[in-house]
């Protein structure tokens, strides 16, 4: 991911005034789960945040156009953060294995997230972890 990540980082204009940008990503493989990877299994890297120094995250609308390119996080939903959309999550609507990571805002100091996980993850990470499962919730 780094050649192509680079490639967008040096030719789009939002980035050139920037020193330091550290991008985010999760290693994951089709058996993983709460961070554990089986050996054998094909990994992969997913792009889900970009922090550029002095401003912070970027928002999701640019981290969408900017990085659509690559192996990025998949937006299931655009629109207001409601309840309906909680449970939704919750109750596996947008096909997700963990949840989901919300974000708002424009970037910077205006840029907001929350997770919400979904009720299959949760019971999983009380059969896997007993009382300690809260360790791996939101």
């Amino acid at each position: 991911m780094a050649q192509p990540l680079a490639e967008i980082l040096l030719r789009n204009a939002n980035y050139q005034a920037y020193n330091e940008i550290r991008v985010f990503t999760e290693f994951f493989a089709p058996n993983s789960f709460a961070g554990l990877h089986k050996t054998a299994d094909p990994k992969e890297l997913r792009l889900f945040d970009v922090w550029l120094e002095g401003y912070g995250f970027i928002g999701p609308q640019q981290f969408s156009a900017d990085f659509a390119s690559l192996n990025s996080a998949r937006v299931v939903y655009e629109g207001t953060l409601t309840g309906q959309f909680f449970e939704d999550v919750r109750n596996g609507k947008f096909d997700v294995h963990e949840g989901v990571v919300c974000k708002g805002g424009t970037g910077g100091s205006d840029l907001w997230m929350i997770k919400i996980k979904t009720r299959q993850y949760q019971a999983l990470l009380k059969l896997a972890f007993a009382e300690r499962w809260e360790a791996y919730w939101e």
